[in-house]
């Protein structure tokens, strides 16, 4: 507890140099699907790697198209930690924003305090900053961590990952040294809750496609002319006939058998962080607010008229998203 509270002062010591490092990475644009400042923020995050203390840090040679930047920080201890980190983001609509997208600029914004808003700030240049700046802390004020890192931060998530797999491969005995993988992503409402992500889930893709060829019916090579449907089939109607058929009416249920076989079920851990919480934090049921959710995304009701904050809480952590 001691050294808790020793880092929480280094950290309000330390807020003004804490908020320019992440108003620096914020300002530096990385938007992988055009490459702008794609090589520049990745030298960025090494140097930064490496003022912290990190040994063997370099630049991954990507399969595709940007680095994958790497360090391991070795604190002598028992354990090691993955940490996951992306350093990419999403092209900006320069017009949608009432300020430049990366001049990492402050404002009041109710019901907040002060924030930053810049591409990036939230997902996930933002908390990736603020997770340097406690590792910072941590080591300032603490001395060594409880536990040895390996740092892993690519710029290719928002393009679907797509040099991971080969990153994985070709450093896999490096990475097996490792006992898990933390992402840090994290929220904070207005009410001032903050939210660590304890956890990820995977994405699932799937193309479908129905054309006049296979069905056998309706145009068989390409498009043609609307008017035509006087006399054709369409293709696009049997498609929307054949997802109505994956999931039950109201949408919420998928209908293909086998689906939910092998699902996960949440642990006897994770039911006691979440109703009786974890050695001295609050349980999280006693701080969710479903209310706060329904006012940021404008919603009226939950997924199966659902109120009761507990379920409500479980469903979003431990249910899947399909």
């Amino acid at each position: 507890m001691e050294n808790i509270e020793k880092i929480h002062k280094h950290i309000d010591d330390n807020l003004n140099s804490h908020i320019e490092n992440l108003q620096t990475l914020l300002k530096q644009p990385s938007v992988s699907q055009t490459g702008e400042g794609m090589k520049e923020t990745a030298e960025m995050l090494k140097d930064w790697l490496g003022d912290l203390g990190c040994s063997h840090v370099e630049l991954a040679k990507p399969e595709f198209h940007w680095p994958i930047v790497y360090g391991e920080y070795k604190a002598g201890a028992e354990k090691t930690l993955i940490i996951y980190g992306m350093y990419d983001v999403q092209p900006v609509e320069p017009e949608l924003w009432k300020v430049p997208p990366f001049g990492g600029r402050i404002f009041e914004l109710p019901p907040f305090k002060k924030v930053v808003m810049n591409r990036g700030s939230i997902n996930t240049k933002g908390p990736m900053a603020a997770f340097l700046n406690t590792f910072e802390s941590i080591q300032q004020a603490a001395g060594e961590l409880p536990v040895n890192l390996i740092f892993a931060l690519e710029g290719e998530e928002e393009m679907g990952s797509v040099s991971m797999p080969g990153f994985v491969k070709d450093y896999k005995q490096r990475l097996s040294k490792a006992d898990a993988v933390f992402f840090p992503i994290s929220s904070q409402d207005k009410n001032g809750l903050a939210r660590p992500i304890l956890g990820s889930e995977g994405i699932l893709y799937i193309e479908l496609e129905t054309n006049g060829d296979l069905w056998g019916r309706g145009p068989t090579k390409f498009g043609v002319h609307g008017a035509l449907k006087r006399i054709l089939d369409n293709p696009v109607w049997r498609h929307i006939k054949m997802l109505s058929t994956l999931v039950s009416e109201d949408g919420n249920t998928v209908e293909v058998e086998g689906w939910y076989d092998k699902v996960s079920v949440p642990s006897k851990e994770d039911k006691i962080i979440l109703e009786k919480g974890y050695r001295k934090s609050v349980p999280a049921v006693e701080v969710f607010d479903p209310n706060l959710i329904k006012d940021a995304y404008k919603v009226r009701c939950f997924k199966n008229d659902l109120e009761d904050p507990k379920e409500i809480l479980s469903e979003m952590i431990f249910s899947t998203s399909f």
